[in-house]
């Protein structure tokens, strides 16, 4: 008997690991599953519940109320719907969807990708707020968008559209995952863009202290120093100029510029450029 129970152990501590590891990996996809249910849920978001069929006019397509929990119901405000001349009800608008560029090959380097921030179902109440909550979740896309495809990045798109308060930040999240272009590009895009939403003209050399040094109209407001670039980025830029930077003798940048060449600034106004992610190096 003895013998036997040694075989029996034996046998079970000599089975190969494989079985052992893949149980583990199993358990590691349920975890990151249970995650992003647990963001989608957050924005009040379930792919699985019940919509209404295709037809049913303007509730085509919403989720259906039922019991559990209540996911928030997608209703972006639009025109009312208003009858035809020949007294039929006109279509009604479809609402907006985010726009995403498709993943590239992307790559698996660096540090692992940090979980999406955290959306909240509620609306701040306020354009400051909303712009907060848009900007961390313009750049975590970005990021993931950089990076090997990730079924996040779709999860996420959406989770911003079933908030519904987020709809008037889709532009500029967009254009925040714009690839770099050429400084000419960025230039004629100033015209040739003009209108385009979420964007804004940027001076490379910053404009108000410009003229706080003297320097002319025609140099800060002629076309080589302008550029059409994402409003979120220009925001980036523009905290960027403010901040304290050791590059730059411990001072902000635009403490540092203060009385010194227009050469001098241009070249740090491209290197902001660079920096975030708008001109090609």
């Amino acid at each position: 008997m003895e013998r036997r129970e040694a075989r029996e152990d034996s046998a079970a501590t000599s089975q190969p690991l494989s079985s052992l590891r893949a149980q583990i990996a199993g358990l590691r996809v349920s975890v990151a599953v249970l995650r992003l249910k647990s963001l989608a849920l957050k924005a009040g978001f379930d792919p699985s519940q019940a919509r209404h069929p295709k037809g049913s006019g303007r509730i085509s397509g919403r989720w259906r109320r039922g019991g559990g929990s209540k996911p928030l119901q997608v209703d972006i405000p639009g025109p009312r719907k208003t009858p035809a001349a020949d007294g039929s009800p006109k279509t009604p608008p479809k609402s907006p969807r985010l726009k995403l560029p498709k993943p590239g090959i992307g790559h698996n380097g660096g540090p692992p990708l940090e979980d999406p921030p955290e959306l909240p179902r509620r609306d701040p109440g306020t354009s400051k707020g909303r712009t907060a909550v848009a900007k961390r979740m313009a750049r975590w896309l970005l990021t993931a968008l950089s990076r090997a495809p990730d079924p996040r990045i779709r999860l996420v798109a959406q989770a911003i559209q079933a908030v519904g308060w987020l709809t008037g930040a889709f532009d500029p999240i967009e254009t925040y995952l714009d690839e770099p272009k050429s400084l000419d590009k960025l230039r004629r895009a100033v015209k040739a863009e003009k209108g385009r939403k979420g964007t804004d003209v940027h001076h490379i050399v910053e404009k108000e202290s410009a003229y706080q040094d003297g320097f002319t109209t025609p140099q800060i407001e002629g076309p080589d120093n302008l550029v059409r670039i994402p409003r979120y980025k220009h925001h980036d830029i523009n905290g960027w100029y403010q901040r304290r930077n050791p590059d730059f003798d411990g001072k902000s940048p635009r403490d540092y510029l203060r009385g010194r060449s227009w050469n001098e600034r241009f070249e740090v106004g491209l290197d902001a450029l660079v920096e975030q992610g708008v001109l090609k190096p």
